[in-house]
């Protein structure tokens, strides 16, 4: 067999071997002229029609542009031999880094599975299957993230004879039943990742043998149980796992993005939640959601008691189990009744897996149909001079403060709806953010510059574009949000996506292009920012780095919002639609399309239960982020909304537009 280290290939010199097998050789090779590394993939034994086909396979691998997807980056012939490279993943593969024998943590799998199944699923949209999915071609990248490489090579790999006996047993030991008689779909790269879930939960692989003992395996029998070989793994993760597992292609998940989505819901909800009750009537027996004040997290009660809040909300006494405080909001009284969140089907309140098609179920209420409530009534607020384009509440809940075009921030009384201050600006303001602690405000100028100034006027401190002078003042900054903890500062514009360090002022990790809105998760890891109109990128927000992106094709993002639990973020577009989608898969999890035209601005509520939103038809809406449903709908304004702000504590509604006009309106309780 050749060896071609020390040799040239296309303007590679290749410096070590990586790996070798009786297809291929994986080789080391440093760009001549520029420095940089790749991993070469020498084919052998290849066919004069199999180079040809090769060649086509690789134009079409080419296309596949993804950040969990190990890109081709040139594809030649030396001599007689084909050629790819690659970009080089250092972390080696994931069957380096987790043998045979070895259980990994749910989470872990979690991780893994996610990334893995964002590859796939945008590979299927593409109209690409791989074929070929097995740890060997899960590779680990610089920053630890999951590549999935070595696309389209199964095509050429099954062909030919040069492989060895023990790379087509690995290869068979993933392969779905209808792929065994040549007929591979999308739904044969779900089957395959199952096959990985499975060993990776309880460190075995449900079959093994030869290869006419795992072709029978596969076609006509059924995998062991998972949780007779580990006990300790939930009931939901088998059967979603057994599930991606069904000898039927029809039988399995949609795509593997559900499946990835159902497997998260099944190590989130491993026991049903627990609603209490308030009426013991039977023709009036209704379930209730139940918010903890201070966490904002649904929870369980203990002796819980009918009582009302401050504003006058219903809500209960109790202890909440999570954090300890003794005050419930309540939520919307509903029929009793539930449904699963994958297929719709009644469901007994007790269960926490579905019965009918095997997904983790929240226990999604039902809830009966009602006419939304139409409000007109507010506080209006008129003191600006022109548009208003954002709005944000004090931590305390008492002060609204207001941006406007007109170079000025108002902080406006929640009480009386009078101006407490005017502070003057420099240039429009089009996004303001309070810090945690009240003590300042972050504003989003025309200047491309973030301004820090306190709620008295005093302007403390300015963060510039990092690309930009002053002078450059055609790029804007358009939003601004302060992390949780209070430590950092994101902002993005027409420049780019940063994040400022506040204790030295000193950026830490951004990237150039163009953003608009940016939202921070509440645990202050992760930043979602839209860039490029188009495509949702979350960053760790610490270090700046992309960790995920999120492709909406020709849906235009106008404005994001993430979920106070950190699993949803909430998304404004063009279209008139408000889209939620799954945080960590992307998945879409409900679209709200009651606007008539553009919608420019979304909030989720402090409890997560709703989600207000704004738009050009001069309305603010909000609907049940579970079931889609209308809750209000709010037509006091005469002119486009820009700006809708839920307060802390969630009975209010802060929002602005075109009309220049701050309105402050109470959200009524629903039951």
């Amino acid at each position: 067999m050749v060896n071609y280290v020390g040799q040239q290939l296309g303007n590679y010199r290749v410096t070590r071997l990586l790996a070798e097998g009786g297809f291929a050789q994986v080789y080391l090779g440093e760009h001549l002229h520029l420095g940089t590394v790749a991993a070469i993939k020498v084919l052998l034994g290849l066919s004069d029609q199999e180079k040809l086909k090769f060649r086509d396979e690789a134009r079409t691998v080419a296309r596949l542009i993804h950040p969990n997807i190990i890109r081709l980056l040139d594809f030649g012939i030396e001599g007689n031999t084909p050629f790819m490279v690659m970009d080089y993943a250092p972390g080696g593969t994931l069957k380096d880094r987790h043998p045979t024998g070895t259980a990994l943590p749910l989470p872990t799998i979690l991780s893994y599975v996610n990334q893995i199944a964002d590859a796939l699923q945008y590979a299927h949209s593409e109209k690409i299957i791989h074929r070929d999915i097995k740890p060997e071609n899960i590779l680990i990248g610089r920053r630890n993230e999951i590549l999935l490489g070595d696309f389209g090579i199964a095509v050429i790999a099954h062909s030919t004879r040069s492989q060895k006996a023990e790379e087509v047993i690995g290869t068979w030991i993933y392969t779905a039943p209808e792929q065994f008689k040549g007929k591979p779909q999308p739904a044969s790269d779900q089957y395959a990742l199952a096959v990985i879930v499975y060993r990776w939960l309880c460190g075995f692989l449900p079959f093994q043998g030869s290869f006419a003992e795992l072709y029978n395996q596969h076609l006509s029998v059924p995998p062991p149980s998972l949780r007779v070989k580990n006990p300790a793994i939930p009931s939901g993760v088998e059967q979603v796992v057994l599930r991606a597992l069904a000898k039927d292609p029809n039988q399995r998940f949609a795509s593997i993005q559900e499946f990835a989505s159902a497997l998260e819901q099944a190590n989130e909800l491993q026991k049903p939640p627990v609603f209490s009750t308030l009426h013991t009537s039977p023709s009036q027996q209704s379930s209730l959601e139940a918010y903890c004040t201070k966490c904002k997290k649904k929870t369980e009660m203990e002796d819980a008691q009918e009582t009302t809040m401050k504003n006058g909300s219903p809500a209960i006494r109790g202890i909440c189990a999570i954090c300890g405080t003794g005050m419930f909001r309540i939520g919307k009284l509903l029929p009793q009744e539930t449904q699963c969140v994958n297929c719709g089907r009644p469901l007994q309140l007790t269960q926490s897996f579905c019965p009918n098609c095997g997904a983790a179920t929240t226990l999604t209420i039902r809830t009966n149909q009602h006419e939304p409530v139409e409000l007109s009534q507010a506080t209006i607020y008129t003191g600006h001079d022109g548009a208003v384009y954002t709005v944000g509440w004090s931590p305390d809940g008492q002060i609204v403060a207001s941006g406007s075009e007109d170079y000025s921030i108002h902080l406006i009384d929640l009480h009386s709806g009078t101006r407490i201050r005017r502070i003057d600006m420099d240039n429009r303001v089009y996004c303001l953010y309070w810090s945690p602690d009240g003590k300042e405000i972050a504003a989003a100028m025309m200047l491309h510059y973030i301004q820090r100034l306190t709620p008295s006027g005093t302007k403390t401190s300015i963060c510039y574009n990092e690309n930009r002078s002053m002078s450059q003042n055609a790029e804007r900054f358009s939003s601004v949000a302060w992390l949780p903890d209070g430590t950092h500062l994101v902002y993005a514009g027409e420049g780019g996506f940063f994040i400022r360090r506040l204790t030295d002022n000193k950026p830490v990790g951004g990237s150039w292009g163009t953003f608009t809105s940016v939202t921070v998760s509440p645990d202050s890891m992760k930043t979602a920012a839209i860039q490029d109109n188009y495509i949702m990128q979350v960053f760790a927000t610490q270090t700046g780095k992309q960790i995920k992106y999120h492709s909406v094709n020709t849906k235009v993002l106008v404005a994001i919002s993430w979920s106070p639990d950190g699993k949803k973020i909430a998304s404004a577009r063009t279209d008139g639609a408000v889209n939620i989608i799954n945080s960590i898969t992307g998945a879409s999890l409900l679209t709200f399309t009651n606007h008539k035209g553009e919608v420019s601005a979304v909030d989720c509520s402090p409890f997560g239960d709703l989600i207000a939103s704004g738009g050009v038809d001069n309305s603010v809406q909000v609907f049940d982020a579970l079931t889609g449903s209308s809750i209000v709908v709010y037509k006091g304004h005469t002119a486009p909304v820009k700006t809708v702000k839920w307060s802390p504590d969630g009975t209010h509604i802060a929002s602005g537009g075109l009309d220049g006009e701050v309105h402050i309106w109470q959200v009524p309780t629903i039951r």
